[in-house]
C-alpha cells in the first residue's frame, strides 16, 4: 500500500512538472494581444479626432452661404368693410343718481324744539303729496318744483315757491285760485283742504297775532277816520272857496253895471230888484247843487268801502268776533243811511238849481237890466281867505292818507287784505325738481333734534358714476351712446351720456378728473353698487367702409398715400388711398385710383429677409 501511495505521489508531481511550460508560452501569447489591440484602438482614436477636426473646419463661401437670410416673403393681411369707431374705455359705479342733501330750515311759526318723530325710511319712494318724515308730529310733504323753499308761507307771501305750491295743488286736485305766486285766502283755504285729507291739522293765526291784528285794525280804523273827517273838511273847504268866488263875480257884475247906469233912469225899478234877487237865487241854488253832488260822491265813497270791509269779514279765516262784526255791519248800515240823504238831498239841490235857473242858458247876472249896486270888497278878501282854507284841508287829507297807508302796513285790513290765515312753517314743504325721490340715507334717528340735515335721497332710476380724464372730457359729449358691461356677472346693457360736468373736482370725484353721468337702459336693481366697464364711441364712421391695419399704409414719393395689394398671381401692385378714421389698430380708406375691395391681400410687413422682422420687408 505504501508503494502504491508513493508511487502516486511520485506520479503527481512529475506531471505538474510537465505542465509549467505550456503554461508560460500562453501568458506570452495573451500579452502580445493586447499590445495589438491598444495600438488598433489608438489608431482609431487618432482617425476620429481627425475626422471631427475636419468636420469643423469651413471655408468663407461656405461659411457666408451657411449665414446668409432666406428669401424675404410678404405678410399680408385682407381688406375688410366694417364699421369704425373711436372709443373712450371707462370704469364706473352703479348707482342711484342725483344724490341730494335734504336740510331743515329753521322756522319763526313752528314752536320749540324740532325733534323727529318720524325718521325718513331708507329705500322709500317718495312721489308728491308723500310724508317724507314728521318734525314735533308735524308732517314733512313733498311736492315737485324746481325751486326749494327755506321760509314761512303765509298769508300775504308772494314768489316762485307759493307759485309751485299752487300748481302742486291744482295737481293735487284742489282749487288754490289763480297760480300768479301770491299766497292769498284762496290758496290758504286749499292748503287746509290738503292738510285735513290727509289727517293733519292746518296751522291758522295764533292767539299773538289775532291780538295785534286787531290792534293794528283799530289803529286803521282810527286813521281811515280821521281821513274820513279830513276829506269833508276838504270838500267843505272847496265848496266855500267856490261859493267866495260866484259871490265875488256877482259882485263884479253888478259893479260893472253900475258903472254905466241907464241914461234916463235915476233910480233901481222894480223889475231891476226882482233880476237882482233872481240872480241870487241862481247863485244860491248853484252853490248848493254842487255842495249836494260832493256830498253824494262821498257818501258813495263811504258806502262801497263800508260794504268792501263787511263782505271781507264774512270770508275771513279765521271769522271776526263778535263785537267787531257787529260794528263792521252798523259802519255800513250808516253809510247806507248817509248815501240815501244824500241822494235826496242831490236830487232837491237838482231840481232847486233848474226851478232858479229857469231854462235860461245864460246863466245868472247874464240880463242887462239887474239892479246895480256898489260891490263889497269883503267879498273879495272872503274868496281869497277860502282858497287858503281848501290848501290846509288838501294837506290835512294827504296827512290822513299817510296814516292809513301806515296803518294798512301794520294789519291786513282793508284794501290790502288779511295776512292772518292758514300758515305753512319753512320745512313743512320740500320741493324736488323731479318725483318720485328715493331715500338714500337717513341722518338722524327719531328723538333727536332735527336741525341741519334731516337725510339724503336721490332719483329713483340707476346711473352709472365715474371720471374722466382732461383729454376724454373733450371728446365725450351729452347724448353720446355707451356699451355698459358688469366685470363680475357678465351683464351686458346700453346707456346714454347725461351729464358731464363742466369744471374737474365736482361730486366727489378726483381735482383733476371731470364728474360722468351715464344713464343706463334696462339695468337691473340688484347691480346697485356694481363696477361696470363703459364703452363710449366718440367717433365712428357713417356706415360701412374699407379697413386695413395702420401698418398696411405707405407714402410714396411724391407724398401720397398707398396701400401694397398682392395678388394670388402676379406681381404686387400699389393703390392711392385717402385715408380716414383711425381706431383699434385700422384706419379706414378710400382708393382714389385702381380697385380695392373686400377680400384683398395688402402686404403689412415681410417675414424672414434681413433678420429685422415685418418692418424689414416693408417695400
Amino acid at each position: 500500500m505504501l508503494h502504491r501511495l508513493g508511487s502516486r505521489g511520485s506520479g503527481q508531481k512529475k506531471s505538474d512538472d510537465a505542465a509549467e511550460p505550456r503554461s508560460s508560452n500562453g501568458t506570452l501569447v495573451i500579452r502580445k494581444n493586447r499590445a495589438l489591440a491598444a495600438g488598433l484602438a489608438a489608431v482609431i482614436l487618432s482617425s476620429l479626432v481627425s475626422w471631427g477636426a475636419a468636420s469643423r473646419i469651413r471655408s468663407p463661401a461656405e461659411v457666408a452661404a451657411r449665414t446668409a437670410a432666406p428669401k424675404a416673403s410678404p405678410i399680408t393681411v385682407p381688406v375688410e368693410r366694417k364699421v369704425l369707431s373711436s372709443d373712450v374705455v371707462i370704469r364706473g359705479t352703479v348707482r342711484y343718481g342725483a344724490p341730494q342733501l335734504v336740510l331743515l330750515p329753521g322756522s319763526s311759526i313752528r314752536r320749540g324744539s324740532p325733534i323727529l318723530t318720524t325718521a325718513p325710511e331708507k329705500g322709500k319712494d317718495l312721489t308728491e303729496g308723500s310724508v317724507a318724515f314728521t318734525i314735533s308730529g308735524r308732517p314733512a310733504l313733498v311736492l315737485q318744483g324746481a325751486v326749494p323753499s327755506h321760509r314761512d308761507i303765509t298769508p300775504g307771501t308772494v314768489g316762485d315757491d307759493v307759485r309751485q305750491l299752487q300748481e302742486a295743488l291744482v295737481r293735487l286736485g284742489f282749487k288754490p285760485g289763480r297760480t300768479d305766486g301770491v299766497y292769498d285766502d284762496r290758496t290758504g283755504l286749499a292748503v287746509a283742504a290738503w292738510y285735513l285729507r290727509g289727517g293733519w291739522t292746518p296751522i291758522g293765526p295764533s292767539e299773538e297775532q289775532l291780538s295785534a291784528m286787531r290792534s293794528a285794525e283799530a289803529d286803521w280804523f282810527t286813521a281811515a277816520t280821521d281821513l274820513v273827517t279830513a276829506e269833508e273838511a276838504l270838500t267843505a273847504a272847496r265848496n266855500d272857496h267856490e261859493n267866495a268866488k260866484l259871490r265875488a263875480a256877482a259882485a263884479a257884475r253888478a259893479a260893472k253895471q253900475a258903472a254905466t247906469p241907464p241914461p234916463t233912469q235915476a233910480t233901481t225899478s222894480p223889475d231891476q230888484q226882482a233880476a237882482s234877487r233872481a240872480e241870487q237865487e241862481r247863485v244860491n241854488a248853484h252853490v248848493r247843487l254842487q255842495n249836494a253832488k260832493r256830498a253824494l260822491a262821498r257818501a258813495e265813497e263811504e258806502d262801497r268801502a263800508a260794504q268792501a270791509r263787511l263782505d271781507e269779514a264774512r270770508t275771513r279765516r279765521p271769522p271776526p268776533s263778535k263785537e267787531e262784526y257787529a260794528a263792521l255791519n252798523k259802519r255800513a248800515q250808516d253809510a247806507s243811511a248817509r248815501l240815501a240823504a244824500a241822494r235826496e238831498e242831490h236830487t232837491a239841490a237838482q231840481e232847486g238849481y233848474n226851478a232858479a235857473a229857469g231854462g235860461d242858458s245864460a246863466g245868472w247876472g247874464g240880463g242887462s237890466q239887474a239892479e246895480p249896486y256898489r260891490p263889497d270888497p269883503q267879498l273879495q278878501i272872503d274868496a281869497v281867505a277860502a282858497t287858503g282854507e281848501v290848501r290846509k284841508a288838501a294837506d290835512a287829507v294827504a296827512f290822513a292818507q299817510k296814516k292809513v297807508g301806515l296803518a294798512a302796513r301794520r294789519t291786513n285790513s282793508g284794501a290790502a287784505g288779511t295776512k292772518v290765515g292758514i300758515q305753512i312753517p319753512a320745512g313743512e314743504i320740500l320741493f324736488f325738481p323731479t318725483l318720485p325721490v328715493r331715500v338714500d340715507e337717513a341722518k338722524l334717528a327719531v328723538g333727536e333734534e332735527a336741525t341741519g340735515a334731516v337725510m339724503t335721497v336721490t332719483s329713483s332710476r340707476l346711473v352709472v358714476e365715474s371720471a374722466l380724464s382732461d383729454a376724454d372730457a373733450k371728446l365725450v359729449k351729452e347724448g353720446d351712446a355707451v356699451a355698459i358691461r358688469a366685470t363680475d356677472s357678465g351683464v351686458e346693457a346700453t346707456g346714454t351720456v347725461t351729464h358731464i360736468a363742466t369744471t374737474p373736482g365736482t361730486h366727489g370725484v378726483d381735482p383733476q378728473r371731470y364728474y360722468l353721468e351715464v344713464t343706463p337702459t334696462g339695468l337691473d336693481v340688484s347691480l346697485n353698487g356694481a363696477s361696470v366697464v363703459q364703452t363710449i364711441s366718440v367717433r365712428t364712421t357713417e356706415g360701412e367702409v374699407l379697413a386695413v391695419p395702420v401698418a398696411a399704409l405707405s407714402m410714396a414719393s411724391d407724398g401720397t398715400t398707398r396701400v401694397q395689394v398682392q395678388p394670388a398671381k402676379g406681381p404686387a401692385r400699389y393703390v392711392p388711398v385717402e385715408p380716414g378714421l383711425s381706431a383699434k389698430g385700422l384706419v379706414a380708406v378710400n382708393p382714389l385710383e385702381g380697385e380695392l375691395g373686400p377680400g384683398d391681400l395688402v402686404v403689412v410687413g415681410a417675414s424672414g429677409g434681413n433678420g429685422k422682422g415685418a418692418e424689414g420687408g416693408r417695400p
